[in-house]
Parts: C-alpha cells; sequence; structure tokens
C-alpha cells in the first residue's frame, strides 16, 4: 500500500505539484488531427489542470496556446480563426500561429507594432502524428525527441485512433491498463456469453483471450529499458505449455498491448492521459503495419462502444444507476453484467466505482499487482528526479532509444524458452527477412515483490 502522501504525489497533476511538474517534461496526445480544420473552431483543451487552445490555422499548421487571451483573459476558444492566426471576439487582438501577437487594433497606430511586441502570449510546441496532435507544455525545459513510434508514418487507413473521457484520476485508468490478471474475470463474458458471430474480437484475440483467461495466476518479470520497461506475463498451463504476454511500456503512461499468437499485424497502444487531478482520457490506437484495415475490421472491434471516437464510452450512464449494470444477464451467466459493452467500458466503470482518487492507504496487493507496484515506485523516483534537476523517467536516454523498434507480443513459448529471447520483429518477418531487435541491451530482471 501507498501512504497517504505518496498517493496524493502521484495523482496530482496542476502546475506546481511534484506530479505536475514531471508530466509536463513529456510529449502528450491532445486531439485527433481529423479534428482541425483549416480555419475552423478551435478545440478547448485540458491538459494537466490548465485550460488551453488548439486550432488549424489557413496554412495547414497547428497552434497551440493558453486558453486566456492575455488582455482580459477572454476565451480564445471564441475567437476568429483566419489569417494564420486567431482575433480575439473582445477587442480584435490577433496572434499568428506561432504565438507571436500581430495586431492590437485599441492602441494608437503609431505604438501598435511596438505594443505588440511586449505583448506575452503562451505557445507551445506541437507535432502532428500517427493521426494526432501532441503537445509539450514545460516552458522550462526544452522538449525531450519526440517518441517517432512505428505508427507514425502509417497510412490513414493503416491507423484508427480514438479517445474517451473518464472520471477517475489519471493513476486509476493507467493501473487498470497495467493489471494483466483482471482479464480472467472482469473481461470473461466478453469472451464466454457471446456467440462468435457478436463478439468484438476477431479469431487470433479470441485464442489470446481463451489462453490469458485459461490461467488466472501468471508469474510477472520486467525488464528496465532506456524508455520504461518490458514486462512478461507468462501462464504456465501445467503440460509444458507456457503462454507470454510481453508488453512494451513507454513512461510515463504508454502501454503496448501484447497481440495474439501468432505473425503480428494489428497491434494497439493505450494512453491514460491527465486532464486534471479528477478526470482523464484514455487514448486507443489500433494500427496495422502490413496493409490496411480490412472492411468492417475496425467496426468490429469497436462494437457495443459509443461510435463517437472521441468519446467511445456510454456518456449517459454512471453511478446513479450503476453503469446501467443489468443484474439479470450476470444470473443468466454474464460475469459482469454489462452484456452490451465494450471490454473498454467495463474496465472504465470499474475505475470510476472506485471514486475519482483511490485512497490507496487502504489496499492489500498480491503478486499480480507487481507491474503496478513497480510503475508507481519508478514514478515516485521520477517525481523525486526532476525535484533534483534532473530527467525523469525514460527521457534519462531518450535521444538514444529507437521508438520505431518498440513493439509487443504474445507467444507460445518453446520448451525451455526464455521470454526475455522473444523479439516481436522477428516473429513478424518474412522468412527472407531477419531484422535485428534494436531493443537488445542485456537488461536486468527485477524479482517478483508485493507491498
Amino acid at each position: 500500500m501507498l501512504t497517504h502522501e505518496d498517493n496524493e504525489k502521484l495523482c496530482r497533476v496542476g502546475p506546481g505539484t511534484p506530479m505536475g511538474k514531471t508530466l509536463r517534461r513529456y510529449w502528450h496526445p491532445v486531439t485527433r488531427s481529423a479534428r482541425l480544420e483549416r480555419d475552423g473552431a478551435p478545440l478547448r483543451i485540458r491538459l494537466l489542470g490548465e485550460n488551453f487552445v488548439v486550432f488549424r490555422a489557413t496554412d495547414g499548421r497547428v497552434g497551440f496556446f493558453d486558453e486566456a487571451c492575455p488582455h482580459r483573459c477572454a476565451s480564445l476558444a471564441l475567437a476568429r480563426n483566419e489569417g494564420n492566426g486567431l482575433r480575439c471576439l473582445y477587442h480584435g487582438w490577433k496572434f499568428d500561429v506561432s504565438g507571436k501577437t500581430v495586431d492590437v487594433p485599441t492602441e494608437q497606430p503609431e505604438r501598435r507594432e511596438a505594443f505588440a511586441r511586449k505583448v506575452p502570449l503562451k505557445h507551445y510546441t506541437v507535432r502532428e502524428a500517427g493521426g494526432m496532435v501532441w503537445v509539450h507544455i514545460d516552458k522550462e525545459n526544452p522538449a525531450p525527441p519526440f517518441p517517432a513510434f512505428e505508427f507514425v508514418d502509417l497510412q490513414d487507413d493503416q491507423i484508427d485512433v480514438r479517445s474517451g473521457l473518464i472520471k477517475s484520476n489519471w493513476l486509476q485508468l493507467l493501473e487498470s491498463v497495467l493489471d494483466s490478471a483482471h482479464l480472467s474475470f472482469l473481461h470473461s463474458g466478453v469472451l464466454f456469453s457471446r456467440p462468435v458471430s457478436e463478439s468484438p474480437m476477431s479469431e487470433g484475440m479470441r485464442a489470446n483471450f481463451t489462453a490469458t483467461t485459461s490461467v488466472s495466476s501468471p508469474t510477472f518479470e520486467i525488464l528496465e529499458k532506456p524508455y520504461g520497461f518490458r514486462e512478461g506475463a507468462v501462464r504456465d498451463f501445467g503440460d509444458g505449455r507456457r503462454f507470454a504476454k510481453i508488453r512494451e511500456f513507454v513512461a510515463p503512461y504508454c502501454s503496448f498491448l501484447p497481440g495474439f499468437p501468432g505473425k503480428p499485424t494489428r497491434r494497439k497502444l493505450v494512453m491514460s492521459v491527465p486532464i486534471d487531478d479528477e478526470t482523464c482520457t484514455q487514448w486507443v490506437l489500433n494500427y496495422r503495419t502490413d496493409a490496411a484495415f480490412e472492411p468492417g475490421e475496425i467496426d468490429d472491434f469497436w462494437r457495443y462502444a459509443n461510435p463517437d471516437p472521441d468519446n467511445f464510452l456510454n456518456p449517459t450512464s454512471g453511478p446513479d444507476d450503476m453503469w446501467g449494470q443489468d443484474r439479470a444477464a450476470m444470473k443468466e451467466g454474464h460475469f459482469s453484467g454489462f452484456p452490451n459493452r465494450h471490454f473498454f467500458e467495463e474496465d472504465m466503470i470499474v475505475q470510476e466505482s472506485m471514486g475519482s482518487i483511490v485512497d490507496r492507504t487502504r489496499e492489500y496487493l498480491s503478486q499480480s499487482d507487481k507491474t503496478i507496484i513497480h510503475v508507481r515506485r519508478q514514478l515516485l523516483k521520477a517525481a523525486d528526479a526532476v525535484q533534483r534537476g534532473e530527467a525523469p523517467w525514460g527521457l534519462r536516454d531518450a535521444a538514444s532509444v529507437d521508438y520505431a523498434r518498440i513493439r509487443s507480443c504474445a507467444v507460445f513459448l518453446e520448451p525451455g524458452q526464455d521470454w526475455t529471447e522473444v523479439d516481436a520483429f522477428l516473429l513478424a518477418a518474412e522468412p527472407d527477412e531477419q531484422p535485428g531487435s534494436g531493443l537488445d541491451a542485456k537488461p536486468e530482471i527485477e524479482e517478483a515483490t508485493t507491498n
């Protein structure tokens, strides 16, 4: 369990807080690129307890500013988007896409230019990649190398980006993604209570899920990496067969979820981005590295989810109606009682049920929580490092990381095979292609620990 002080340290993300300072050192996704139209309406963005606006200028560039106009603090989300900049509705002050004040019509003509040069509008470094707009908002430190994952250069028909708004602290959501042991229980209805024709899972996903749920107590090992860590969740079937789900984690919250046995082509990245102390965004990226998605492939995956790509969760349910839980369905055999919900929504419901910030001093953890314990410790160490003026977790050697070579996988192990020897790129290679892993620095294996 955590102390109250450490729990607060991990959960509070606003300006000036230890974790807020730490998380500001990283790049964060803030919106789908497709939401921004040239000269279209600016979008309000809340990130790490602060309010911003993002917009696409006339020439296609993206601007990211503080929401409040530096004149009288009117919202620039109301501004006119024209001529490669935003013009505030209140007094007509204009700021170009780079954040420069270019027009102050309320000043006398002879002094406008000199006055405009003194107006301090905060603008931030942005990057479009992988169908998303990413931003770095730390004004005290330079942006680290952008994590150019393998999906950033894929075609639009090879990547699907969606997000969901969750009413809980970011760490709860992250820990849900890291919790491999709950799959045998919370999501069992997705596999066992629906006909194959009504399941959102492909044949490969079902094979993965069946193997995963066959053993409810996997053994966890963690390999430290410059970008975060590699996790092996190994399930021993007791007959000589072992199944390994190998996750890649990029600090502070990027979780590359293992795919299914066989040649891995469809991949998934889940990110838990803090909006403020009590809300966060779940980003889900499905992408294929071999070809475009097949017709209906993405629709099948998101079956039972809200079709809005900017909020895939059911917006009408909540604690007042127990999130629409169906007790009759539970009596009929559905484990969770959410028979017509996406499995990501089952996760969100559980996190919201804990309250906006869970009291971790009341927890009683087991060996299945090993990865969660590890991440908490690393985040606390990262906050301490930032307080000392050092780079946080995953950024100390960021310039040496080839982010495009980070890839998770799931595999049935050969007798005697060590999961740490598995290379996701070799699994995907054709017989005449045998690329090196690029991630094969000798790691240290952390032994299982519990608090």
